[in-house]
């Protein structure tokens, strides 16, 4: 369960960062190293489009201004199943 939550608070940080963050600002954010917030960048990338800047020869990733609106319901509905089915996968 703790891998999923970690994915959806990345998802929910990449749509509300309007720089968008970093790898060492995503594992920050996870509370992680920097490798997992790397393999869980790209999990991302095969769902969601996510736009790349360069700064001071610092990758930055965020998802683009399109997605934005989605992404938010998409969160509310992977809670929901949290919520709703987390019990009975926790057994």
């Amino acid at each position: 369960m703790a891998k999923l939550d970690r994915l959806l608070t990345l998802v929910k940080a990449l749509s509300e960062s309007a720089e968008g963050l970093t790898l060492d600002e995503m594992a920050h954010e996870i509370g992680a190293d920097r490798r997992t917030a790397e393999r869980l960048r790209d999990l991302i990338l095969v769902h969601f489009d996510l736009e790349e800047t360069i700064e001071d020869r610092r990758k930055r990733f965020r998802t683009s201004a399109a997605l934005r609106p989605a992404v938010g319901l998409v969160l509310v509905m992977a809670y929901m199943l949290l919520t709703i089915l987390g019990p009975f996968w926790t057994g």
